[in-house]
């Protein structure tokens, strides 16, 4: 044992002396725990007349006497809550987010989520995506494929309303040399500025021929002049 565990072994003792003396207790009174079998082992029903506080050990679930030894100890989690119920408060203000459930201070601000149909977009993050594909396009097509884009930062976003299928896509240079890019691009609505971004792009030199064949076959499909 090291050095840092034997100076908390003494606290850890004295931290789970009463609960550990409570399971005690209530095995040597209820019978009601469970030995789950690990891989070939069987299930057994541990006698109550077998318990004793000394020959528990808590930290590897395992208790033995002077006869037998029995390991893999658990207990059913509805027993032990019935013979630990703990103090309970019932709860409605509650909320799910993904795989957690969590508490919300309003009860009022909940309301009911409809489950139907496709899962909501993060359209935000796709309005931005578009604008650094078509400004990291630009940027290819000024360098002459000479470079590749690689999205550094953002600056100055700002997103005002959803952008139907459809609308222009404008991208401007700002700078480029040094080893970067700065662009400036926005998505109009009927002539009316929707959303619009500063992004700036690290310049390198592609890794593979192939990944530079594979943009520059994207490029005529997307009738990019960059000759």
């Amino acid at each position: 044992m090291s050095k840092s565990a034997l100076v908390w072994q003494p606290y850890y003792e004295r931290a789970i002396e009463y609960p550990c003396s409570r399971i005690f207790v209530a095995l040597k009174e209820r019978r009601e725990q469970d030995d789950k079998g690990i891989l070939d082992l069987p299930i057994i029903d541990i006698p109550g007349s077998f318990w004793s506080l000394k020959g528990i050990n808590f930290g590897s679930s395992a208790a033995s006497n002077e006869l037998i030894h029995y390991c893999h100890i658990s207990c059913e989690t509805d027993l032990v809550l019935e013979v630990f119920p703990g103090d309970r408060e019932f709860l409605t203000a509650v909320e799910k987010v993904g795989e957690t459930v969590i508490l919300t201070e309003n009860p009022s601000t909940l309301r009911s989520v409809s489950r139907r149909g496709r899962p909501p977009y993060p359209w935000e993050g796709f309005h931005i995506e578009a604008m650094a594909q078509n400004s990291g396009w630009l940027v290819i097509a000024v360098t002459k494929f000479s470079r590749m884009p690689f999205f550094a930062a953002l600056k100055e976003a700002k997103l005002r309303s959803f952008i139907a299928p459809g609308q222009s896509l404008a991208a401007k240079l700002l700078h480029e040399g040094s080893g970067y890019a700065v662009t400036k691009a926005d998505i109009r609505c009927d002539g009316k500025l929707t959303c619009n971004a500063e992004i700036t792009f690290r310049l390198v030199e592609f890794p593979h021929a192939e990944i530079r064949a594979s943009m520059e076959k994207m490029a005529a499909m997307l009738e990019l002049a960059h000759d």
